[in-house]
């Protein structure tokens, strides 16, 4: 990849394969700074704090059953409907790792016993509400946040 950077007085030019962008100054380059602040120190604590959010698979089942619990109130999820941008594989292991770590539990539906549901425990909704407060408070550091429910 060829980038090459030309500064002339006040003004920068941006060579990217060819493509050149011009802009006045380097704070310029980033439009929405304190959003962006707020993506990348929401990314450092989950990074650092939640275990769940070390592996895509983890991040996706993570937010696959707060999405559940959003939707559907808690109630037992297919297996079936876990596999979104993940292979089974990986969301297979991930579910184990989880199950372990006591934040789901898996059982057999009771009028299908070839069918699998999960549900999200008490430890797992603790845990996210843990992660709710800790954005909220991210956020407030920022941003005046105001519900509009």
């Amino acid at each position: 990849m060829n980038c090459l950077f030309n500064s002339e007085e006040s003004s920068q030019y941006w060579s990217l394969q060819g493509k050149t962008m011009m802009t006045s100054t380097p704070q310029n380059l980033i439009q929405e700074r304190n959003l962006l602040k707020l993506v990348v120190q929401i990314h450092h604590w989950e990074s650092s704090q939640q275990s769940e959010f070390q592996s895509w698979s983890g991040r996706d089942l993570y937010f696959c059953m707060a999405e559940n619990l959003l939707d559907h109130h808690g109630k037992p999820q297919s297996l079936k409907f876990l596999n979104r941008s993940v292979s089974e594989r990986a969301m297979r292991d991930q579910r184990k790792v989880f199950q372990k770590s006591g934040f789901l539990e898996v059982a057999n539906s009771g009028f299908d016993l070839r069918t699998r549901q999960i549900m999200p425990t008490d430890k797992f909704i603790i845990q996210l509400n843990l992660h709710l407060k800790s954005l909220r408070t991210m956020i407030n550091q920022h941003f005046v946040l105001i519900d509009k429910n």
